[in-house]
C-alpha cells in the first residue's frame, strides 16, 4: 500500500481531487470572529497547506484570495498534478514536494499567518506529527491560525474494529491482480460476508453495518487514502491539544460554523452541562460525547486574544458576505444531531433576499443590518443568521475581488475546464467575488468552455460537448445510465445546456466565475 519512501502513507494510488472549504482563509478568520477570538488581519496572507493532495484547494485559494500560498505534498504525482494549474512566473503560489521533515529543515520558509492541514493528522506517523508541531512552533506568526481537521473519538470507537478488519485483509488477503484497488474490493466483500454470517460485532454495534454500506459506495482512491494508511489513528480532542502544546497554540473555535451554534447542535440538558463546565478542553470533549463526534475541524491560535463584544461586532460589521446559492436553494429547515430546526423567515428570508439583491453583489454585515426591515432585527440575530448560512454552505465570508484575482481565477478556471474536456473530474471552479471554490460539475465545465470558445446557443454548445464526450468514448448519463446514440445524446445535451444557461450561468457570472 505504501512505497518504501512513503513512510507508511498510501502512495500507489493518487488521492481524489476535492475542494475543502474549511481550508479557506476567509472562513477561518470569520470562524474566529464569530467565536469572539481575534484572527490575523484581513488582506494578503502568508499561507501554508501541509499535504495538499491534488492541490485544488490550494490553487483556488492562491487565485481567489490575496496573499502568498505555500504547500507541500511528498507524493510526486500529487505535486505534478497541482503544478499543471500554476504559472511558473506567478509568485503567489509555491508548490513543494517535501516530506514534513524536509520542510522542517528548510531555511527559506517565511513566517505564516495560516498553517492548515485537512485530514492529514489522522494518516501520518508520530514522527511526522512531531515535525508538524515543530513547523507550527517556529513558523506560525504570533496571532496566526493553525487549522487541523482529523478523525476523532468517540465517534470512531465502534467503527475502528471494522477499519482494522478491512486494512488487515488488504495486507494479508490474497493479493489480487488488480492491485490495491482490487484488494479493497475483496476486503469490503469479506467484511460484508462476516456481517451476513451473524457476527455479534455487527449486531452489538448497529451503526457499523450502515457505515460499511456507506464506505462500500465511496470512490476507492478516497477510501484508501482516508482510512487505510499504515499509521491511521483517530484522536480525542484532548490528545490533539496535548500534541500541539509545544507549538504554544490554544484552541479558538471550530471551522464548522454550525458546531458553534449550540441551540442547533446540543439539546437543552447538554447545553446546561456544557455551560456549567469551566475547563475549555473538558467542554469540547463533552460536546464530542453529546453529538458522537467523528470528525473535528479545529482552529488553534498562537497568542489567543478574546475580543470584547464591541470589538467583535465592529470587526464583524466590516466583514464582506456573498450568497453563493440561489435563494430558492436555501432550505427553510436544518437538521441538527437531536432535532430539526426551522429557519425563521423574518430573519433568514430577509438576509437571503438582501444578499441576493443587486445581482448577488457582496455586502458587509453592516450593510445587511442597515437594510429595510433588517434594521428591526438585533445585531446578534443578523450575525447568527449569517453564520448559519455560511455553515450550511450557502454563503461565504470573502475579501473584495481585485483585477489580479479575477485574472488568476479566469486562468485557473480555463485550465480546469480544459482538463474536464479531457475527462478529468475537478468539482469546483474559482470565484474571485466569493473568494472560494464554487461547485460546477464536469459537464457544466464543458458547457462553460464551449461558451467561452464562442458557441452562441444551446444547440451549438451541445454539438461542442458531444464532440468532447464522444472523443473519449463517453456519453451523457441519465438516471445513472449512459444514453445511446448520437441523436439522443445531442438532444439531452441541448436540453441541459439550455437549463444551464438560464438557471446556473447567471449566478456563476455574478460570482465572477469566468474563463476569460
Amino acid at each position: 500500500m505504501a512505497t518504501q519512501w512513503g513512510e507508511g502513507y498510501v502512495t500507489d494510488l493518487e488521492y481524489t481531487a476535492g475542494y475543502y472549504r474549511e481550508l479557506n482563509p476567509s472562513l477561518l478568520r470569520f470562524a474566529c470572529l464569530h467565536a469572539g477570538i481575534q484572527p490575523p488581519p484581513a488582506g494578503p496572507l502568508n499561507y501554508l497547506e501541509l499535504g495538499f493532495g491534488q492541490g485544488l484547494s490550494l490553487n483556488i485559494h492562491a487565485a481567489a484570495c490575496p496573499g502568498t500560498y505555500w504547500g507541500t505534498d511528498f507524493n510526486p504525482s500529487h505535486t505534478a498534478r497541482a503544478a499543471q494549474f500554476t504559472d511558473p512566473q506567478d509568485g503567489s503560489i509555491r508548490l513543494l514536494n517535501d516530506s514534513f521533515s524536509e520542510l522542517q529543515a528548510r531555511s527559506d520558509l517565511p513566517d505564516f499567518d495560516v498553517i492548515a492541514l485537512h485530514g492529514v493528522w489522522s494518516w501520518i506517523s508520530d514522527a511526522n506529527r512531531r515535525a508538524i508541531v515543530d513547523i507550527a512552533r517556529r513558523k506560525l506568526k504570533v496571532g496566526g491560525i493553525l487549522s487541523v481537521s482529523y478523525y476523532c473519538d468517540p465517534g470512531w470507537a465502534a467503527l475502528q474494529p471494522l477499519r482494522h478488519l478491512i486494512y488487515l485483509h488488504t495486507q494479508m488477503g490474497t493479493a489480487p491482480a488488480g492491485g490495491l484497488a482490487a484488494g479493497v474490493e475483496q476486503a469490503l466483500a469479506f467484511s460484508s460476508k462476516l456481517e451476513k454470517a451473524g457476527a455479534l460485532y455487527f449486531r452489538n454495534n448497529p451503526q457499523v453495518g450502515p457505515f460499511l454500506q456507506a464506505i462500500s459506495a465511496m470512490d476507492r482512491k478516497y477510501l484508501v487514502h482516508e482510512y487505510l494508511g499504515e499509521d491511521w489513528q483517530p484522536m480525542a480532542f484532548s490528545q490533539v491539544v496535548e500534541w500541539f502544546a509545544p507549538a504554544r497554540v490554544e484552541f479558538a473555535a471550530s471551522a464548522n460554523l454550525l458546531d458553534q451554534v449550540e441551540n442547533l447542535m446540543l439539546n437543552p440538558a447538554g447545553r446546561q452541562l456544557v455551560a456549567e463546565t469551566g475547563n475549555r478542553v473538558l467542554r469540547e470533549t463533552m460536546r464530542d460525547y453529546l453529538v458522537h463526534q467523528r470528525f473535528r475541524r479545529d482552529i488553534f491560535v498562537k497568542g489567543l486574544r478574546p475580543l470584547s463584544a464591541v470589538d467583535r461586532l465592529e470587526q464583524l460589521d466590516r466583514q464582506t458576505i456573498v450568497l453563493k446559492s440561489l435563494p430558492s436553494q436555501v432550505p427553510s429547515k436544518i437538521a441538527g444531531p437531536f432535532f430539526e430546526a426551522s429557519l425563521q423567515a423574518d430573519v433568514y428570508g430577509l438576509l437571503v433576499d438582501a444578499l441576493a439583491s443587486d445581482g448577488h453583489a457582496p455586502k458587509t454585515i453592516a450593510d445587511l443590518r442597515a437594510r429595510g426591515a433588517a434594521r428591526n432585527i438585533s445585531a446578534s440575530h443578523v450575525v447568527e443568521g449569517v453564520a448559519m448560512l455560511i455553515g450550511m454552505g450557502h454563503a461565504v465570508a470573502a475579501e473584495p475581488a481585485t483585477a489580479e484575482s479575477r485574472r488568476r481565477c479566469a486562468a485557473l478556471n480555463r485550465a480546469l475546464c480544459e482538463r474536464a474536456r479531457r475527462g478529468d473530474e475537478f468539482p469546483c471552479l474559482a470565484s474571485p467575488v466569493a473568494g472560494t471554490g464554487i461547485e460546477v460539475t464536469r459537464l457544466q465545465q464543458c458547457f462553460l468552455l464551449s461558451l467561452a470558445n464562442g458557441a452562441a446557443h444551446a444547440a451549438a454548445v451541445a454539438r461542442d460537448v458531444w464532440a468532447m464526450l464522444s472523443a473519449l468514448g463517453q456519453s451523457v448519463l441519465k438516471d445513472g445510465k449512459g444514453i445511446e446514440g448520437a441523436e439522443a445524446n445531442l438532444a439531452e445535451l441541448e436540453k441541459q445546456a439550455a437549463t444551464f444557461q438560464s438557471e446556473r450561468l447567471p449566478l456563476l457570472q455574478s460570482l465572477g466565475v469566468s474563463l476569460a
